[in-house]
């Protein structure tokens, strides 16, 4: 008589399933804002190079007089308002895979964030040491952020063959890399502070604290005191879109049961998803990547050239040396079904640094001016030449390589 198989079970509970579910909506969701994030940027940039050029820069430039903020101009609302509700929802993002996701254990979150700080540290160094002689050297945070939608966008179309956990690992490693973009938006890129403003804004931090403690299930208190917040944030000096990640971090996670998805952060992060997704993001982008390219005239410079070196090399080389150092030192490990061919491969698409990359270029040069214009070349070409590198490695090189 033939010995029988041994049966094995595995047992996933609800709430794993739950955020396994979680997962693949986030993923579906941000691939497919990725690609309308691309017609977008081809879209801004046709018409910046475009014989009606002067009407794409004229229109952000229309100013409107808003209650208690005054003269605006709307490139402004559109970078210091409504980036708030795409950074409200990276803070929402962050707080959930930190407390349920793949950053809630040191073994989940040890490999994405080691591999994160890495390509963090190396792009920031190449950018610094191409930048040494005579180049401003303020831009060194812009190659330092991965486009979780982009990336992810271009893993779907090129990577459809990788396993599932190469996908976790990206978006964990996205996540991650925000949470180092938002920390160095805090603490570098601020301007002088208004300690008055910055002692309303510790206030309403203090209030939301509470209300979490109180165990407030409401969201409106939330958010009347996150509006607060921002208009502290707004007159303190330090960019007032950190006020989304602050209110995100108070949002409770628990709801009356056990279902995420019901809470106060799970109902806020079904409404305001789509709307940063399909709505922020795209109008930031279409907003900010219009440049006019006239490499004959201006050329190539010494900011464009490293921001785009720091992207291409500086990223791929800093996640997978930094997660090498992970494995080897026991801190984390790779996903399940993932070698170090994929995780190379997933790596490279780290180089597509767009959303936040444009938004600390806005931080690090004065609008208008050529290094702005320079940063913008850089960032652009550092993500075309970072698809290009990541569809070649996603597609021929793991997919060849992999036993």
């Amino acid at each position: 008589m033939q010995d029988q198989a041994p049966i094995t079970t595995e047992i996933v509970t609800d709430a794993e399933l739950r955020e396994s579910l979680h997962e693949e909506q986030f993923f579906a969701s941000e691939s497919h804002s990725g690609t309308l994030l691309i017609a977008v940027t081809m879209l801004a940039m046709l018409w910046a190079n475009s014989p009606w050029a002067q009407s794409y820069h004229d229109i952000w430039h229309l100013h409107t007089t808003l209650p208690i903020l005054g003269k605006q101009h709307l490139h402004a609302i559109i970078n210091d308002g409504l980036m708030a509700v795409f950074f409200l929802v990276v803070g929402l993002e962050i707080k959930r895979e930190a407390l349920l996701g793949s950053l809630a254990s040191r073994r989940k979150a040890g490999l994405p964030v080691l591999a994160a700080l890495g390509g963090i540290i190396v792009p920031a160094l190449i950018y610094l040491c191409a930048t040494s002689i005579g180049a401003p050297q303020q831009g060194w945070g812009v190659p330092v952020a991965t486009d979780i939608a982009f990336a992810l966008a271009m893993l779907q179309i090129f990577g459809r063959n990788m396993p599932a956990g190469a996908r976790a690992f990206l978006s964990a490693l996205a996540i991650s890399d925000d949470i180092g973009a938002i920390a160095i938006i805090g603490f570098f890129y601020s301007s002088a502070l208004n300690i008055m403003a910055l002692a309303v804004a510790f206030g309403a931090c203090g209030l939301l604290y509470a209300l979490n403690k109180l165990k407030i299930r409401l969201l409106l208190p939330y958010l009347a005191i996150g509006m607060g917040l921002w208009l502290a944030m707004f007159h303190s000096g330090v960019h007032p879109t950190i006020a989304g990640v602050l209110l995100a971090a108070a949002i409770p996670l628990r709801g009356t049961d056990s279902n995420a998805d019901l809470s106060p952060l799970g109902r806020l992060e079904k409404i305001l998803e789509p709307f940063s997704a399909w709505f922020v993001i795209p109008l930031f982008a279409f907003a900010n990547a219009g440049i006019k390219v006239d490499l004959a005239h201006d050329g190539v410079g010494p900011v464009a050239m490293a921001i785009a070196a720091a992207l291409v090399i500086g990223k791929p080389l800093g996640i997978c040396l930094f997660s090498r150092l992970a494995v080897a030192f026991n801190i984390g490990e790779l996903p399940p079904n993932v070698t170090w061919r994929h995780l190379f491969a997933t790596s490279c698409l780290g180089g597509i640094g767009f959303t936040v990359s444009l938004f600390i270029a806005a931080l690090a040069f004065a609008e208008g001016s050529n290094n702005f214009d320079q940063a913008k070349v850089g960032i652009i070409l550092g993500s075309l030449l970072s698809v290009a590198t990541g569809a070649w490695a996603l597609r021929i090189v793991a997919p060849k390589l992999v036993r």
